[in-house]
């Protein structure tokens, strides 16, 4: 169970739900309109209607939840979408791997309507590198947001390890309706150390700045040239997701 079961796989049933009970309510305003019509005909056309409908009707769901706005509208203040800005505590311990350096996720919906997560970091020497899910998960449970990622890392020098974090997003009511910040633990394939990642909401304001000036070198100015320390915050300003 992830994040699409838990919010809009629950959304898709509601609809579901609600279709196959109005399709039910037509076919049997159609039996009363034929009253001298054969009962297991009529049954037969009920039920041929509410499963074709559920079916379309399922398609139709998949096809919205395609669309950002109609995921962002249904999973409302729990929406995490988007870009973020990460740092890796301790900067200073082992500091040749990707992980150490800053990033910017990409939290997003796969086509196919998973759930991943994919950070870009750019090294000493220019090269860039990426980690890439290979199970995103995220769950709400008791007014928390928690977060957990399998994902693939490219080392320089050790060549692909696996990677694991977990932890959990934080809400200010005073600056958003939608989480901001998110705090996790991240352990490496053959490393003892845990590390704790940080990561700060990128407004689409500031990524669009940065993506219609650098084009697709924007992640690389982006992390030469940004500190989440001194962006300005309005604390009466309500930031949206």
């Amino acid at each position: 169970m992830g994040y699409k079961l838990n919010r809009l796989d629950k959304a898709k049933n509601k609809f579901l739900i609600l279709l196959s009970i109005t399709v039910a309510l037509i076919a049997n305003n159609i039996n009363k309109d034929y009253p001298g019509g054969n009962t297991l005909t009529m049954l037969a056309l009920g039920v041929f209607l509410s499963v074709g409908a559920t079916f379309i009707g399922s398609i139709a769901a998949d096809l919205a939840f395609k669309f950002k706005t109609v995921r962002k509208y249904i999973l409302g203040p729990d929406f995490i979408e988007g870009y973020w800005f990460v740092k890796t505590y301790p900067l200073e311990s082992k500091k040749s791997s990707p992980i150490s350096k800053d990033g910017i996720a990409y939290m997003h919906y796969t086509p196919s309507g998973e759930f991943s997560v994919e950070t870009t970091r750019i090294l000493d020497g220019g090269q860039v590198v990426t980690t890439k899910s290979e199970v995103g998960h995220v769950r709400v449970t008791g007014g928390t947001m928690r977060y957990l990622n399998f994902f693939d890392l490219a080392a320089q020098e050790d060549g692909e390890k696996k990677g694991f974090s977990a932890g959990f997003f934080e809400r200010d009511p005073s600056v958003s309706h939608c989480p901001q910040v998110f705090n996790s633990k991240i352990a490496i394939e053959g490393e003892t150390q845990r590390l704790t990642r940080r990561g700060t909401k990128l407004s689409d304001e500031i990524v669009q700045v940065y993506i219609a000036k650098y084009r697709l070198q924007w992640k690389e100015y982006f992390l030469k040239n940004y500190d989440a320390q001194k962006e300005p915050k309005n604390p009466n300003e309500n930031y949206p997701c």
